[in-house]
C-alpha cells in the first residue's frame, strides 16, 4: 500500500471513491514548508486548481489527508491526475514524495512552478470538493477557505453564505457571522439551540452580542431547517 497525501479535491472521499474505488477512511495530515496554491489551470473544470508551494518555513502549513491506495488505485488515480510516470510532463502534476509534519513518507502530486504562469482563481465548484474534507482540517485552515477569491467574482463565502455562518456560528467568529448575516445568510433552529446554550454564551460572548440584534428584532432571519 502507498500513502497518498491529498491537499485539493481529492479531499472528497465521493469523489476519490468514484475515481479509484477507495473504501477506506482518509486519516487527517499536514505538511509543514508548503504553501497551497492555485495555479494550475484545469481544461476539466475551466479554473485554477490545487497545487503545492515549497517555501522551508515551518508557519506554512498545508493541511489535507491521507488515503492508503495499492497499486492499482495509484495507477487509476494518475491517470485522473493526467500523470504518466514513464513521461512526465513538465507542465503536468508529477507524483513526488513529501514528508509530514508526523514524519511519515507519502506521495502527492505537485507541478514544479517553474513551468507555471501567475496564480489563478479557483471556482466554486471545485472548492466545494476542498469542503468536504472538513474533517482533515483546523477551524483557522477551514475558514481561510471561504476567503479566498474565486473565478466567479468576490470569495467563496460571498457565494456560500450558508455556510459560512454554520463555520463562523461554530468558532464563535462574531466579523464572519455578521459578513455571512449581511449576505442574507440564515439562522437555522440548530444555531438558535446553540446560541442559547449555556456553554456557548460564556465561550462566545462577543459572537452572542453580535447576534442578539438579529434574534430580537429579525426574527425573519430564522430558518426552520
Amino acid at each position: 500500500m502507498t500513502a497518498y497525501f491529498a491537499y485539493g479535491s481529492n479531499l472528497d472521499a465521493a469523489q476519490m471513491q468514484e475515481r479509484v474505488g477507495c473504501s477506506t477512511q482518509a486519516t487527517p495530515a499536514q505538511l509543514v514548508g508548503y504553501k497551497l496554491v492555485f495555479d494550475k489551470f484545469s481544461l476539466n473544470r475551466k479554473c485554477g486548481v490545487a497545487n503545492l508551494r515549497y517555501t522551508g518555513f515551518e508557519t506554512d502549513i498545508v493541511e489535507g489527508a491521507v488515503y492508503q491506495l495499492n497499486a492499482e488505485q495509484l495507477t487509476m488515480l494518475d491517470r485522473f491526475e493526467g500523470y504518466n510516470p514513464s513521461k512526465p510532463s513538465r507542465f503536468g502534476y508529477q507524483r513526488q514524495n513529501v514528508t509530514l509534519r508526523d514524519g511519515s513518507i507519502a506521495e502527492s502530486y505537485i507541478v514544479p512552478h517553474t513551468y507555471l504562469s501567475l496564480p489563478l482563481s479557483p471556482s466554486v465548484p471545485y472548492l466545494q470538493h476542498l469542503l468536504k474534507g472538513i474533517n482533515a482540517f483546523t477551524p483557522d485552515y477551514y475558514g481561510a477557505l471561504f476567503r479566498l477569491k474565486v473565478k466567479e467574482g468576490g470569495q467563496l463565502r460571498d457565494h456560500l453564505p450558508q455556510e459560512y455562518l454554520e463555520h463562523c456560528i461554530e468558532c464563535g467568529k462574531q466579523i464572519g457571522i455578521l459578513y455571512a448575516l449581511e449576505k442574507k445568510a440564515s439562522l437555522t433552529t440548530e444555531m438558535i439551540n446553540l446560541i442559547h446554550s449555556e456553554n456557548y454564551q460564556k465561550d462566545n460572548p462577543r459572537a452572542v452580542a453580535a447576534l442578539q440584534p438579529y434574534l430580537e428584532a429579525k426574527p425573519q432571519a430564522v430558518a426552520s431547517f
